[in-house]
Order: structure tokens, then C-alpha cells, then sequence
């Protein structure tokens, strides 16, 4: 039943499709087939219509956004729904919220660990050329197909946006790099367990919990600008590095998605079965 929240297919539509427009320009910027990167440097770069690449990169945090928001609405719901039917208590909404994590991690996994093994012995023999070197090996920019052969624990692990360590510094494994967002989306997706389950007993214990993270995730991407003094934008020096794919630092569109979801659950209600604000949220 799409219902109201049909309006969230026409978001995800257009942020896949500045995704796409934002992958597009940017492998074509640093890619060495290419053959007139001044063309594309000195005169896109300088009209108006690179505003719309700038869009692009935000694309990724309204993905984040309704990634938080349906998780929340959509396991809140099913709560209420076990607590109707059953006096299990907080035994049973805790069991729920494990069951949660391993439903979540059951589904994505077989998908990820076959394209870690597609990556590894498929995708090397899909093409050749002086320019396919690069990416089928371990030379590419992120890492290429031989980097699965030993980064493939950290993709089915989920923290791949972050592991290993290089130069002390979290960074990204070499293996099928676009699941970074996989890694960081499974962290927020805990840290936010944790703020549903403090919402089933305080409404406000749960609302702390969630702004407290994007308090400090805002507070962690100015101070880290700051130090390390990164401009506002995708290509500026070290935004990979410190800023873009950390949990951490893209905690606090998911988190305003969880509290979205919240209150939409809350509205969702019957107007009956709603407590005040203070009152423990249904389960």
C-alpha cells in the first residue's frame, strides 16, 4: 500500500538519476580515455549548468535520508503490529529489533558477495586494451578487481567505507568501491536500532538520541573542513579522504530520516492510542 508516500518513488528516481549524471561527469573527468578534459574543465566547469552537478553529490544524502526514514517507519510499524498480537514485552521488541539487524544483513549480503566474486574472476575477462589494464587490476583508483582477493571481508562485513587503515587515517577497501555507501548505511542503520529502542520505552530518550548524532555529525564535517581545510565541494582536496564516506559524517541525513519516520508512525496512529510526548511510544 504506497499510499501517501508514494512521493518518495519520484525522490529516489531523481537522485538515482543525479547519481548517474554525477558518476558520468566525473569518470569522464578522470578517466584516460579521455580526450578533452581542458574542454570540459575550462568551459562546463564555468557555466551555469555545472550547478546542476553540485546537486549530484546531495543525491547521495537524500538516498541516506529515505533510507532512514522508511527503516524507521517501517519497523516501528511492524512493532506496533507484534504488540497487538502478542504480551511478549520488551523481550519480545527486543528480539524484534535483533531480528531486524539479521533480516537486513541476510538480504543484502548473497547480493554483495556476488559481486565481489563477478568483480574478481567475471569482470577481467569481459574486456582488454591498454586502457581496461588499469581497471581490472589492482592499479585502478579504487583499488580494481585484484583488491576483492583480499578486501572481500571487509565488503561482508560492512565497514568497508572506512577500513582498512592507511597512513593512520580510515579509509576505503579495494573492492567494489561503490558498496562503501553498503557500510555506511549498515552503521547508521544500528546506531539508529539503538535510538528506536530507546523510543519504544521515552519518545524523548529516543529524539535525544537521534539529534545528538546529527549534532555531532554536523560539528564533525566543520571541524574536519576546517582542519583540514576543505572547500565545500566533491572535488576539493581531501573531501574523499575525511569526509565522504564515513558514517560519521553521514549521520545526520539518515538520522532527520529516523525522526521523520518517527513522527510519521505517530501519525499514523489512531488518534485514541496516541500518549503525550512524554509517554512511552507505542510499541
Amino acid at each position: 500500500d504506497v499510499g501517501a508516500l508514494g512521493a518518495l518513488n519520484g525522490v529516489r528516481v531523481l537522485s538515482m538519476m543525479g547519481v548517474v549524471l554525477g558518476h558520468v561527469v566525473l569518470f569522464n573527468l578522470f578517466g584516460t580515455a579521455t580526450s578533452n578534459k581542458a574542454s570540459l574543465l575550462n568551459d562546463y566547469a564555468s557555466s551555469f549548468d555545472v550547478t546542476v552537478l553540485y546537486f549530484c553529490f546531495y543525491a547521495v544524502d537524500a538516498f541516506f535520508l529515505l533510507s532512514g526514514f522508511l527503516m524507521a517507519f517501517l519497523v516501528l510499524k511492524k512493532l506496533a503490529a507484534r504488540a497487538r498480537a502478542s504480551a511478549a514485552g520488551a523481550a519480545g521488541t527486543n528480539g524484534a529489533l535483533l531480528a531486524a539487524v539479521a533480516h537486513r544483513y541476510l538480504r543484502l549480503t548473497p547480493l554483495v558477495a556476488l559481486a565481489g566474486l563477478v568483480m574478481t574472476y567475471l569482470v577481467p575477462l569481459a574486456g582488454d586494451g591498454p586502457f581496461w589494464v588499469p581497471f581490472a587490476t589492482a592499479s585502478s583508483p579504487r583499488g580494481g578487481v585484484d583488491g576483492c582477493k583480499t578486501d572481500w571481508w571487509y565488503v561482508l562485513t560492512y565497514t568497508n567505507n572506512m577500513l582498512p587503515f592507511r597512513d593512520g587515517n580510515p579509509a576505503q577497501a579495494n573492492c567494489i568501491g561503490w558498496t562503501w555507501y553498503l557500510g555506511a548505511e549498515f552503521q547508521l542503520f544500528l546506531y539508529a536500532l539503538v535510538g528506536l529502542a530507546c523510543y519504544l520505552r521515552s519518545r524523548a530518550a529516543g529524539v535525544a538520541w537521534l539529534g545528538a548524532a546529527v549534532l555531532v555529525s554536523a560539528l564533525a564535517c566543520g571541524i574536519l573542513s576546517h582542519v583540514h581545510g576543505i572547500e565545500p565541494s566533491i572535488v576539493s582536496q581531501g573531501t574523499s579522504k575525511y569526509l565522504y564516506f564515513f558514517a560519521w559524517t553521514r549521520a545526520a541525513p539518515f538520522c532527520v530520516g529516523v525522526l521523520l519516520g518517527m513522527h510519521w508512525h505517530e501519525r499514523q496512529r489512531p488518534a485514541g492510542e496516541r500518549g503525550d510526548d512524554d509517554a512511552a511510544a507505542e510499541g
